[in-house]
């Protein structure tokens, strides 16, 4: 997974390891801590974070990369999250 973050005199961008973002132990971790701290969570089966985490590490297998988020300001700044 990568970040970019662009604006119009520089370019920064932050790597993460996609298969240690979205493991299985990623998932136990937002599951036990989600739901400690955030209502929203609460009302999601913890099966569904599990599968959640474990379609975006079969799409990065089968794609390779992929744009997940793309956002662009009329001034010429943007940030894209790709998988």
């Amino acid at each position: 997974m990568k970040i970019q973050i662009r604006s119009s005199n520089r370019t920064f961008v932050i790597p993460l390891p996609t298969n240690l973002l979205f493991s299985q132990g990623s998932a136990w971790l937002v599951n036990h801590m989600g739901r400690k701290y955030s209502d929203e969570l609460r009302d999601l089966p913890p099966e569904a974070v599990d599968k959640l985490f474990a379609e975006f590490r079969h799409i990065k297998h089968r794609y390779g990369k992929w744009t997940l988020v793309e956002v662009c300001s009329a001034g010429g700044d943007g940030v894209s999250v790709i998988l």
